[in-house]
């Protein structure tokens, strides 16, 4: 689980919890964040609901991603690309006010897309 209502079906095997949390970045601004991982694989994931992700140029706005394309997770769009610091990441908007990212180390890049995909959350606010 991420957030109360934000959740994975999905992480590659062998992982495990190694954090997380709830996020309160700003006033009007919520969510929760996670952190799975081995000693040399990760997956980190962040969901915040509120004003930040009124729409996704706004939402997208905030994530700072290297050689970035568009894309869709779910139906939704999104973009995809390098973060930083390492590793790959997608951002997306699942609904208004509520936005998600998901970042995986390099060696676990052919999977990202089958973890974004397995969010589950629940329709409307």
């Amino acid at each position: 689980m991420i957030s109360d209502d934000f959740w994975l079906t999905y992480l590659p095997a062998g992982l495990e919890r190694s954090g997380g949390g709830v996020i309160e970045p700003e006033p009007g601004v919520k969510g929760g964040w996670a952190r799975f991982a081995t000693a040399d694989r990760f997956v980190e994931a962040q969901v915040e609901h509120g004003i930040v992700a009124a729409d996704w140029q706004s939402y997208r706005s905030r994530v700072t991603m290297l050689d970035a394309r568009d894309t869709t997770v779910r139906g939704r769009p999104a973009a995809v690309g390098r973060h930083p610091n390492g590793g790959r990441l997608i951002v997306w908007l699942e609904r208004v006010g509520t936005g998600a990212w998901i970042r995986v180390s390099d060696s676990l890049s052919r999977e990202l897309l089958a973890v974004a995909a397995s969010v589950k959350a629940p329709v409307g606010d």
